[in-house]
């Protein structure tokens, strides 16, 4: 393990949060609503954080100076159009993976052949309606 100190990118794992598992829990679930809450107030707090940051809800509870403050050392130009990016660049190779999510809005918006699957039409002609033309390349 890297030594427990500030600016070491390890230090606030092993000191600040040092409760196993947290950081899978948080990513896997910080958008799966209902959940978060009831789990380590680690992956609460992940999920306060981005639905704050990315979804601006919260933003009432910040203060403008907290906000500047954050925006000051982390800056982040263009944001709001880069991560949408960057969610698309991250599954536009497995849209498998993003039925029943916010994720397949993502491929629907960046990509117009994007053939969404419909869960009412799976239940009613079986699993075989999934097929491999979803894929949105």
């Amino acid at each position: 393990m890297a030594p427990t100190r500030p600016g070491n990118s390890c230090w606030i794992m092993d000191t600040v949060l040092p409760r196993p598992g947290w950081p899978g829990l948080s990513i896997a679930l910080h958008t799966t609503p209902g959940i978060p809450e009831h789990l380590a107030p680690e992956v609460h707090l992940v999920t306060l954080g981005v639905e704050t940051d990315v979804l601006g809800q919260h933003l009432y509870e910040v203060t403008d100076e907290q906000r500047a403050a954050v925006t000051a050392a982390h800056p982040r130009p263009d944001f709001k159009n880069r991560i949408q990016r960057a969610f698309y660049d991250g599954m536009k190779d497995r849209p498998e993976t993003t039925f029943g999510t916010m994720n397949d809005d993502v491929l629907a918006y960046f990509h117009p052949n994007f053939n969404r699957e419909d869960f009412i039409s799976i239940i009613a002609c079986g699993l075989a309606r999934m097929t491999p033309a979803r894929h949105p390349r």
